[in-house]
């Protein structure tokens, strides 16, 4: 009977102490300082869970009382709709940003940097930033997570930079205004839901690379960077005398018109000058563009 009873006592008291632990360590302590709320990682390393709004710049530091941000937290700032811009430059140890951490942040404006040190960013990171630009994905995550990006309504140009292997579900999808994504070569997987309801997107990446592939199995516009520059060859001979303007009119292919411009060179008393003539003036016609230039 003593046994039992012994048994019975030790069991109680394990339990306890595992209730005990669990608390200890979900009940993380809380510290303030310079506008940031964070926790301790360990003694090195915090975690970001908090801004008080006191300037609409979030600029994250390097350190907050002499330890380094290595990530932030999961919902850090969510549905902030005060902050404009995010800066990380100066974080180097920041390798992480939490399950949606800048999710909802309306206010943030402009154009966002993931710097390269970022090793890891969580599902709906950026989710519903209303306000972005655009993106440079410099960060050295090997995945783009499902709905990073969506329903971002203004974004309008991204550039993704070599290391990227994967693009999740819906990572840019519902983003109206997308009309240009840089993809490189690096990357061996997109979802079919990656550009869902994104309807103005045109892709630019390398021949048979898989975004190329994916931009002809779905049916999307798309420019290959690598492609050779097209030369035209235009007018004749011209006999020139003082200030007379000439008009060249270019018919264009619709990938032609989506070059950024087009170079001339001609002869004028045995001296070769070239000019290069913006193309966004380009017209749609009934089949394919036509651009003015004038040489003056």
């Amino acid at each position: 009977m003593k046994k039992k009873t012994l048994t019975i006592v030790s069991l109680v008291l394990a339990v306890l102490l595992s209730v005990m632990c669990v608390i200890s360590v979900s009940a993380a302590t809380i510290i303030q300082t310079d506008g940031f709320s964070y926790s301790q990682i360990d003694n090195l390393y915090i975690s970001i869970c908090g801004w008080d709004n006191r300037s609409d710049t979030l600029k994250i530091p390097n350190q907050l009382d002499g330890r380094f941000i290595k990530e932030i937290g999961n919902k850090a700032i969510e549905d902030n709709t005060f902050i404009k811009t995010v800066d990380f430059s100066s974080a180097i140890y920041l390798n992480s940003i939490g399950l949606m951490a800048f999710k909802g942040c309306t206010g943030l404006e402009g154009k966002l940097t993931l710097p390269y040190r970022i090793i890891n960013i969580d599902m709906s990171a950026f989710r519903d930033c209303d306000s972005i630009t655009s993106v440079d994905y410099h960060a050295d995550t090997e995945i783009i997570p499902d709905a990073c990006f969506y329903s971002c309504d203004s974004l309008n140009s991204v550039f993704i930079d070599d290391g990227v292997k994967t693009i999740n579900k819906f990572a840019f999808a519902n983003c109206p205004e997308l009309s240009k994504i840089q993809i490189a070569d690096s990357v061996t997987y997109i979802n079919s839901t990656a550009f869902s309801n994104s309807p103005n997107l045109v892709i630019y990446c390398y021949t048979d690379s898989y975004a190329h592939q994916f931009a002809e199995d779905n049916g999307i516009e798309y420019v290959l960077l690598d492609a050779p520059a097209k030369e035209y060859f235009v007018g004749r001979s011209l006999s020139l005398d003082g200030d007379i303007g000439v008009n060249f009119y270019l018919d264009l292919t619709a990938d032609e018109a989506k070059s950024a411009a087009v170079k001339f060179s001609w002869n004028v008393n045995n001296e070769i000058k070239t000019s290069s003539f913006d193309l966004s003036n380009a017209k749609r016609l009934t089949a394919g563009y036509k651009a003015t230039c004038r040489i003056a």
